[in-house]
């Protein structure tokens, strides 16, 4: 399991998700309810723990910028 750190883009609250899956797959952006909002929004993955090392990795923003994105994907 990967503990991925998510924020909230309409009210920014961040928080951890507790996943068994790679969220790069997804572009980083995932769709989840806030408790905050009180309704499902967007969340942006800041970063996760790398269960190896114990450390957490921030997620690297330019990998994930529009001109890397093939529309056929």
């Amino acid at each position: 399991m990967t503990r991925w750190v998510i924020k909230c883009a309409q009210c920014g609250m961040e928080r951890e998700l507790d996943v068994g899956f790679d969220l790069s797959g997804l572009r980083y952006n995932v769709y989840l309810y806030c408790p905050r909002c009180r309704m499902n929004t967007m969340h942006r993955v800041m970063g996760y723990y790398d269960p190896y090392t114990k450390q957490y990795i921030k997620v690297n923003q330019a990998d994930v910028s529009a001109s890397n994105i093939n529309e056929f994907d």
